[in-house]
């Protein structure tokens, strides 16, 4: 018998990286590991389109004022690329303290 297995490129992120970018970009103070409710040693995976749906509207306005929602990381992520930051892809965030 033979696993199934997928190759795919993927980027990946130190969580630390990404709340400072993402502060930079949109202030505020982000902490992934609390907002993900996440254990240390820990990969989150994304995958990253670029689009914000219509029930995703009022939590990315917040995240552009600087204020992220609980369980928020894809949508930061998925803001990032519709603003033009990051580039679509398959996203590993890294949870290493």
């Amino acid at each position: 018998m033979k696993l199934k297995a997928e190759k795919k490129t993927i980027l990946k992120v130190e969580y630390a990286d990404l709340e400072a970018f993402a502060e930079s970009v949109y202030g505020g103070n982000l902490e992934i590991p609390a907002i993900e409710e996440t254990n240390n040693d820990v990969s989150l995976e994304y995958t990253v389109t670029g689009e914000i749906s219509k029930w995703n509207l009022s939590d990315a306005e917040k995240i552009r004022a600087g204020f992220y929602p609980h369980y928020c990381t894809g949508l930061v992520l998925d803001l990032l690329c519709f603003d033009g930051r990051i580039e679509r892809g398959d996203y590993v965030i890294r949870v290493s303290w």
